[in-house]
């Protein structure tokens, strides 16, 4: 249903459209810093360039050249890149924002914090980095591939034949490097030629969806409740509960499942390919870089870097850096916060439209009462940063 599009077309349209605004505020509302989090993707994108076996070098230069418009030229006019708007929204918010007054205005915020900028640059340094490589291996024959390279290629659906097929390619050459290209796949007018352009430009557009993640088939089912229509009771609250928590479903879905699925003991497997190796790689870089992304939060948003002696900033880091951000909302809020920690859990878990509906009816109903006792209301502060929050 995800895949159709089945599921998004909505029961009925009026409410559908009503929540997606709600849903729409929350993301133009809560994600103007997304692009802070965002460094944890650093973690992700080398680790996924060891597990393809590719140059670290490679990756790190091609990083610094995917900012300038020429590799973005060569990438779209080999339809390599992936549409900036659908991937970074469905990264965070889990949907297509629509074309209307509140879409707008998130297509907008996620291109002015610089959101779709750095998620783009770091995709294109990382296919660029893996047509290299493919490039490169393109004049070994498939029986004299490692294990480990077969492997790959089968499991993205590339077989023996397909390979032979793009060996047969003449290949571009592009800053120094020879790069096999769709078109000169297409120009070996073999009538599979089709079936196998899909097929390579798959592996090289999932792979850079795991390096700078994006959630796949599995987590949009999830985020959907199993892929419930729209405009439907359960449709919609499967939206609102699962809003923003798209990003750390696909950490597990992806990069969790993949270190659980890998064979073990290949001939040819880089050291990342050992679970335990994949696992603490991920584990120091993420904790490292999420340290980083939370302590810069907490200035931004105004507050003071936190002690990073305790425990609990360690566990905070690590919450953020391995996508699993709203666990440690959950389980570490702020002490400032006079929020108890039940009322905490059930924001986290039921979703911030919840959570703002929850404000909005604290904000009226406890100034009422504190003007109904004749207590001092804060009403004005208490509405700034409600306001503020959206």
């Amino acid at each position: 249903s995800v895949l159709s599009g089945a599921s998004a077309t909505p029961v009925y349209a009026k409410p559908a459209a009503a929540f997606a605004h709600m849903r729409n505020i929350e993301t133009f509302g809560k994600l103007q810093g997304a692009v802070l989090s965002s460094i944890t993707d650093m973690g992700t994108y080398f680790v996924t360039t060891g597990y393809n076996r590719m140059p670290y070098f490679d990756a790190l230069t091609n990083l610094g050249r995917a900012a300038g418009k020429q590799d973005r030229e060569f990438l779209n006019a080999h339809g390599l890149l992936a549409e900036s708007m659908i991937s970074d929204l469905n990264r965070w918010s889990g949907e297509h924002l629509a074309a209307n007054w509140s879409g707008r205005i998130g297509n907008a915020t996620m291109r002015l914090s610089l959101m779709n900028a750095w998620t783009d640059t770091m995709r294109r340094g990382f296919q660029m980095t893996m047509m290299q490589a493919l490039g490169r291996m393109q004049k070994t024959d498939w029986a004299s591939l490692s294990e480990w390279d077969r492997y790959r290629m089968e499991n993205k659906g590339l077989t023996a034949d397909d390979w032979a097929l793009i060996q047969q390619a003449a290949p571009v050459n592009y800053r120094g490097s020879d790069m096999v290209t769709p078109d000169a796949i297409y120009a070996t007018n073999d009538p599979r030629a089709g079936e196998v352009v899909a097929k390579y430009i798959g592996l090289i557009a999932d792979e850079s969806e795991i390096a700078v993640l994006n959630p796949d088939l599995t987590t949009r089912a999830i985020a959907t409740g199993g892929g419930r229509q729209a405009g439907t009771v359960g449709g919609e609250t499967a939206r609102a509960v699962m809003q923003f928590k798209s990003f750390p479903i696909a950490m597990i879905s992806r990069h969790w499942r993949r270190m659980l699925d890998t064979p073990q003991g290949m001939e040819g497997a880089p050291v990342t390919a050992n679970r335990l190796a994949y696992s603490g790689a991920l584990m120091v870089s993420l904790t490292a870089l999420g340290a980083i992304a939370f302590q810069t939060k907490q200035m931004v948003s105004g507050k003071d870097p936190v002690d990073m002696t305790t425990p609990k900033f360690w566990t905070r880091a690590l919450a953020q850096g391995g996508g699993l951000g709203f666990m440690g909302d959950m389980l570490l809020q702020d002490t400032s916060d006079d929020r108890s920690p039940l009322d905490t859990l059930g924001r986290s878990l039921l979703g911030p439209s919840f959570g703002s509906l929850a404000d909005a009816y604290e904000l009226i109903k406890g100034n009422a009462d504190e003007l109904a006792a004749g207590k001092k209301t804060n009403a004005g502060a208490e509405l700034i940063r409600f306001g503020r929050s959206h």
